[in-house]
């Protein structure tokens, strides 16, 4: 779930399906990801990749 400007949206991708969708007001953003072991990037390298782009906002 993401707050963005045009409101909250809840975002899905599964076996290359994208869906992004209206949601109820939630009181943070939130990022899930689940997946195959191996197949994740490492939680430090997502971490610094998520800063940048706050960083560039």
């Amino acid at each position: 779930m993401l707050h963005t400007a045009d409101g909250w949206k809840l975002y899905n991708r599964a076996d290359g399906t994208v869906s992004l969708t209206d949601t109820a007001w939630r009181r943070d953003s939130r990022l899930e990801l689940i997946g195959e072991a191996g197949q994740l990037p490492a939680a430090e390298a997502l971490e610094a990749k998520l800063a940048a782009c706050l960083a560039h906002h």
